[in-house]
């Protein structure tokens, strides 16, 4: 069981510890006020003989500290403090809470070229009351074009190494405490250098060897070294040394070694493999070829589910569905449905050859049933795997910034056009049953942002639009009886 605490340095007015002896201190908190004195006899062994240990209790939360001066009679009231840490308090510094001050830019200087955003992070000076960070990152000054939006950040740095290279980039920070966020800082900017990416390279094949004989549709593999460098691989099979036609052409391979079953009995292939990475493909390994047995492809064995674990609640956008693979499979049947029996209301049901399958194609805030099967040139796994459930969450990335709406609002979605990822703020003065979808030029809802009660606030929305095509849509906030629309275009 954990207890909260507190541990408070005093310095008076000559910034001198000697000063402050004979200050009396009062934490105020929703478990008590707890009291201490500073005196000469404290803490001797302690490193700072003058710092003030208060045990909190459980799940504390502090509305204030007074401090009493030497030499004064009335208590100096300081706020926006939390638990868990160490505070230095300056006689004459208190008062009412303020919003934190803008931070300073630290790194790289302002105007910086070639910077190396795959090493090197982006840094800011620490704001004293400050408790988490905002930094926005953009391609140009105005802030149209955002490419990173990052808030809640705790540390001042930023690590930056999906920035495109040779570009330039402008960036500000903000601060934010119990009262709420401050203003921004100064926008500076920075040039990236430019990144040399180069294709991996040739693959050296292992198993088959080259011209073996009586490869076993069975259990016989593909097998081949993995390339620095890489992402995934392609395989291809063939008749004939042109690869003219291809029997197999298999993209998107993570693991190093594919099945063999689903090939012909007693006939001769030849085979080759290539890496591929963001700059691209690299070099086909050299050929070999081998000649298979006439043994029969047995059924595959179902697969075993992996994640989401069963029940799953709130189930993140980002995430995946998974399971390992079925003994003789070369690809798999998935089915997800939101029926439990997954044998009626199917949402899904594809044939795919890897072991993953991502959420982000289904609805938020839905429960889902999911089987596969195991599939390979004899057929279908007889039975499928077990069914789980999972339930989505909100499939968009809801931010309290703890700013107080006088008024209902809506701001403009940044960037718009939209290539990807695009945020707006919401304001709400009353609570209010919110529902956000995305519209077609039609009228035909196409995705569905956001629907809950929410209580009365300003919140930065954050969208993925990798569900639509390239188009003009619309999105519509309804709160209550009060809607806006607001026009946006998604280029792909």
């Amino acid at each position: 069981m954990n207890f909260d605490w507190l541990e408070v340095d005093l310095k008076g007015k000559a910034g001198q510890e000697s000063y402050i002896v004979g200050a009396r201190v009062k934490v105020h908190t929703n478990n008590g006020i707890f009291t201490q004195e500073v005196s000469l006899g404290r803490g001797q062994k302690m490193q700072k003989p003058f710092r003030l240990h208060f045990g909190l209790g459980r799940l504390a939360e502090i509305s204030k500290v007074e401090v009493r001066w030497p030499g004064t009679t009335n208590y100096e009231e300081f706020y926006s403090i939390q638990p868990n840490k160490i505070v230095t308090l300056v006689q004459d510094k208190g008062g009412q809470p303020v919003v934190p001050d803008a931070p300073v830019l630290n790194y790289p200087l302002n105007g910086a070229v070639d910077f190396d955003s795959k090493a090197e992070k982006l840094k800011w000076n620490k704001v004293d009351n400050a408790d988490k960070y905002q930094i926005m990152i953009s391609k140009d000054n105005g802030f149209a074009n955002v490419v990173l939006d990052k808030s809640n950040l705790t540390k001042t740095e930023q690590v930056v190494d999906e920035l495109e290279g040779s570009t330039q980039y402008y960036w500000k920070v903000r601060a934010q405490n119990a009262v709420g966020w401050g203003a921004w800082s100064e926008v500076w900017n920075f040039k990236t250098a430019k990144i040399e990416t180069n294709v991996p390279g040739k693959p050296v094949l292992t198993t088959p060897e080259d011209g073996a004989t009586g490869i076993s549709k069975k259990n016989g593999k593909f097998v081949w070294q993995a390339v620095q460098g890489a992402e995934e691989y392609n395989l291809q099979v063939a008749e004939n040394y042109s690869f003219n036609p291809l029997v197999l052409d298999i993209n998107g391979l993570t693991a190093t070694e594919f099945p063999v079953s689903d090939l012909a009995a007693n006939s001769t292939f030849y085979w080759r493999v290539r890496a591929w990475n963001k700059a691209g493909f690299g070099e086909f390994s050299t050929l070999r070829n081998f000649t298979t047995d006439n043994s029969k492809v047995d059924y595959p064995l179902p697969p075993v589910l992996l994640t989401p674990a069963k029940n799953t609640k709130n189930l993140v956008q980002n995430a995946f569905l998974s399971w390992e693979p079925g003994q003789g499979a070369t690809q798999y049947k998935l089915q997800i449905s939101t029926h439990y029996t997954v044998g009626k209301d199917i949402v899904v049901d594809t044939l795919i050859r890897q072991t993953r399958f991502p959420v982000r194609s289904l609805q938020g805030e839905t429960e889902y049933f999911w089987q596969v099967f195991s599939v390979n040139s004899r057929g279908t796994s007889e039975d499928a795997s077990d069914i789980w459930n999972f339930t989505t969450g909100i499939f968009s990335d809801v931010e309290d910034l703890g700013i107080l709406a006088d008024k209902f609002y809506l701001s403009d979605v940044i960037p718009n056009p939209i290539y990807n990822t695009s945020s707006f703020e919401l304001g709400l003065n009353n609570i209010s049953y919110v529902s956000i979808n995305i519209y077609d030029v039609n009228g035909n809802v196409v995705d569905r942002i956001l629907s809950k009660e929410m209580s009365p606030g300003t919140y930065r929305i954050t969208w993925l639009a990798d569900k639509l095509s390239s188009g003009v849509y619309y999105l519509q906030c309804t709160a209550g009886f009060i809607s806006q629309t607001r026009r946006i275009v998604v280029i792909k």
